[in-house]
């Protein structure tokens, strides 16, 4: 036997205990913030650090590569990133973003990602006004740092994407709206 649940099509949502009038509102609110969320995607490629050593004690040949592809909530100050990589000379002892930065030249670290570190791996962290602003410059790197290459292995400078970076619901969805933990530190 087939259970039917009957609606009453005059009452909508107060059938289900919620009153129009705050269902309106806070349906309002929630579209209005995001429609003036800015979505901005950065991405680099992995490269070898100055001064990397070409080979690893073990006589294998070092060739840092990889990419690192983020999506900042400038709302929320939300950053979601990922780390692909291969060819290090072992495994990663830290990585921090540094900036700011031009391309090509150092700056101290500004935010230090958290272990564990595996290739593919993914973060979403708040980040500090100063840094979103250094981001949106493309002022920002990620450095790797391994045991052989102690100042830092491998990096990759981020770049703010060309594409259209405005929040389009039917598009693009918001990747930065579900609280989550946050896996880096640091106090900038």
């Amino acid at each position: 036997m087939l259970c039917r649940r009957s609606y009453n099509k005059t009452r909508g949502f107060a059938s289900l205990g919620v009153p129009i009038s705050a269902f309106l509102l806070v349906t309002s609110l929630v579209y209005s913030s995001k429609a003036s969320a800015e979505i901005i995607s950065f991405g680099g490629h992995l490269f070898a650090e100055k001064g990397v050593h070409k080979k690893s004690r073990l006589g294998n040949a070092v060739v840092p590569s990889g990419m690192v592809t983020a999506v900042l909530n400038t709302v929320t100050h939300r950053l979601s990133f990922t780390i692909a990589y291969q060819g290090l000379s072992g495994h990663i002892t830290v990585a921090h973003f540094h900036g700011p930065a031009e391309e090509g030249k150092d700056a101290p670290a500004i935010l230090t990602i958290a272990p564990p570190y595996e290739t593919g791996m993914h973060r979403v962290v708040t980040i500090s006004p100063a840094m979103e602003n250094y981001l949106k410059q493309d002022k920002v790197y990620i450095n790797l740092h391994t045991i052989e290459n102690i100042k830092g292995e491998a990096r990759a400078h981020l770049i703010r994407s060309k594409v259209d970076d405005k929040l389009d619901q039917n598009v693009k969805e918001d990747p930065l709206g579900v609280p989550g933990e946050e896996k880096a530190s640091g106090t900038y």
